[in-house]
């Protein structure tokens, strides 16, 4: 399905099964009209594309259409002296492409700010009546301006009668914004180094504010690195009114089971920064929220990371799109542009415990027969894909700490558990993250494919033991620039003299 040039809008969403993209820039670089389709849902159907067009450049947009059939645009105009700029929320329905009916004022102000400040970078989300929105200006602005720290808000109205449910905004430190439930909100706080878990007020009043429940803390980085620019998703968004479900869609995956990915840039300084993904399950951030509900908590990593969550470098894979995950799963591939232009396999990471029991029962079943490799023990051949487990994973055992490859015998996971109870106590941790190169393919590193989190975090072993996951790697191989994910649909990103195309596969 053409798309034509994505390189000329910076603006684009997946979501629905509906695939956005911004329109031309305009003078001003901004676009002014948003393009969208329905994905196909059978090989060959070709669907045509609509467009919502308006009078003012388009910053942003933030969808919530099974829930709401919404579109709400950032928007941004100059004053009438020339000097600020207005960012105000715009509200459309999709079906009509025009103001939304439900909304009493479709059109209504987010803030103004003086011109020398540029137009904001924003992060949209909304979720039943309530709309999150994030300004933030200047993130490469290390004196800390205090006209930037004023802006830097995350906004929350309510969108069908405009009213501020906390006037004056928050404070926030980049553009990390995900509904936990339509009470809840995470942001990531790159100061404190911390995923914040706020709370919307019941009853909002003049003076209301959002608070603090609780902060579920990163392990310890090495001194001297950075956090920048810290974005996180969970797809899909909790919802906060019934809403009729589409027919043809008739298995959705759960808001309360999804992952959230949070990705970030960690700067070493002189120009070398890598970049990271903390993987954790929606329901475990609730989990320990709710534990801390009555005072505000600061939960160590130790009492919820090690086994709640996994770190991944991303800086071979593709990035650019946040829209790499839906429900349990997690789609990557190794970059295009750092590879130079070869073909490679698309990734998908399931987080799914059921999947990993089951997979873990496959491997045991067959009896790990690896032969000369004994990585092989910990993958499965299919015609299409190869199934594989972390290297380090044991059935019974999400991780170990073996510097050995792994042998699978055939026991049963409760004895293969209680075989390795030596390893899980021995100091001497293992601090890579590894895979074997016949499941990467040619990469830039020659032997095992690793990311060594000690160049990252003071003690790598309290990242063990991992939060488990599968990873099933494409046999044939593509030529995209980009994989996306919208439920059971992957999408391929290409381009051919010029012109980009989605290419959508379906995974059930």
């Amino acid at each position: 399905m053409p798309i034509g040039v994505h390189g000329e809008s910076s603006i684009y969403d997946l979501s629905s099964g509906t695939y956005f993209l911004g329109g031309p820039p305009h003078v001003d670089d901004f676009s002014r009209s948003l393009k969208f389709a329905k994905l196909p849902s059978e090989a060959g159907q070709k669907n045509a594309w609509s467009e919502i067009r308006l009078s003012k450049s388009i910053i942003d947009f933030g969808t919530s259409l099974d829930e709401n059939d919404l579109v709400a645009f950032v928007t941004s105009t100059l004053s009438p002296n020339l000097m600020e700029y207005y960012i105000d929320i715009d509200l459309y329905q999709l079906s009509t492409g025009q103001a939304h009916p439900d909304a009493q004022q479709p059109h209504f102000r987010v803030q103004q700010a003086h011109m020398s400040l540029g137009r904001p970078l924003v992060s949209i989300e909304v979720v039943g009546d309530v709309l999150a929105v994030i300004t933030h200006y200047d993130p490469d602005d290390d004196e800390g301006d205090p006209d930037n720290a004023l802006h830097n808000r995350l906004s929350l109205f309510a969108w069908k009668t405009g009213v501020p449910i906390n006037p004056g905004g928050h404070q926030v430190w980049n553009l990390g914004l995900c509904f936990l439930t339509p009470q809840l909100l995470l942001h990531p706080n790159e100061h404190s180094r911390a995923l914040y878990v706020l709370r919307i007020p019941d009853a909002p009043t003049s003076a209301s504010q959002l608070s603090l429940v609780c902060e579920l803390r990163y392990p310890r980085f090495r001194s001297g690195l950075a956090i920048t620019n810290t974005v996180c998703r969970g797809e899909p968004n909790p919802v906060g009114n019934r809403f009729k479900q589409d027919a043809t869609r008739p298995f959705r995956s759960r808001a309360e089971d999804a992952i959230i990915i949070v990705d970030m840039a960690l700067d070493f300084g002189d120009e070398m920064v890598e970049i990271f993904a903390l993987v954790v399950h929606r329901s475990t951030v609730l989990r320990h929220a709710s534990r801390a509900e009555g005072g505000t908590s600061s939960i160590p990593w130790e009492d919820w990371g090690p086994t709640g969550a996994r770190w991944f470098g991303t800086t071979e894979m593709n990035s650019g799109f946040v829209t790499v995950s839906s429900g349990q799963r997690f789609v990557q591939m190794p970059s295009v542009t750092a590879l130079g232009p070869t073909k490679q396999s698309i990734h998908v990471l399931d987080f799914n415990p059921c999947t990993v029991r089951r997979v873990e029962a496959e491997i045991v079943a067959r009896g790990g027969d690896a032969g000369e490799d004994p990585y092989r023990g910990l993958a499965i051949d299919t015609p299409t894909a190869t199934i594989v487990l972390p290297c380090d994973h044991r059935p019974g055992q999400p991780w170990t700490r073996s510097r050995d490859p792994p042998s699978v015998s055939k026991t049963s996971s409760s004895d293969s558990s209680d075989s390795d109870s030596d390893l899980l106590d021995d100091e001497d941790a293992h601090p890579y993250i590894r895979l074997p190169t016949h499941v990467y393919g040619p990469l830039i590193h020659p032997a095992e494919v690793s990311t060594n989190m000690n160049i990252v975090f003071a003690k790598a072993e309290t990242l063990q033991p991992g939060l488990p996951f599968v990873r099933t790697i494409t046999k044939q191989q593509y030529l995209y620039e980009s994989v996306l994910m919208d439920d059971e649909r992957i999408i391929g990103l290409s381009t051919v003299d010029q012109m980009d195309s989605l290419h959508t596969f379906y995974i059930g």
